[in-house]
């Protein structure tokens, strides 16, 4: 259990410094877009950015401990799993649906 706990605390370290990476990158891209709502624009217009890199960086951090865990080993191949997963978090936010 000490193990499932140590993943969690991990992935929630790694999901708040994703997300303020993607703070910084929102806060870039609204100052380089024109509009205006000023520094709120980080939050409103750009603001899916944060939750975008915090979600990627949770998912890669909480795949790479569970591999490890679930393989025993501790390994490259740990980190390739976990950019397969937080690879699909990124092709499902630009995945578009269509029904016809």
């Amino acid at each position: 259990m000490t193990g499932n706990k140590d993943c969690v605390a991990q992935a929630a370290k790694t999901t708040a410094v994703a997300g303020g990476a993607g703070l910084f990158v929102s806060a870039i891209q609204n100052t380089m877009g024109k509009h205006t709502e000023g520094a709120k624009g980080i939050f409103t217009r750009t603001g899916g950015t944060v939750g975008f890199l915090a979600a990627m960086g949770g998912v890669f951090a909480l795949t790479e401990c569970a591999a490890e865990g679930i393989r025993g080993e501790s390994d490259p191949y740990n980190a390739g799993i976990a950019g397969c997963a937080a690879g699909l978090v990124a092709g499902v936010r630009g995945m578009e649906i269509t029904l016809s």
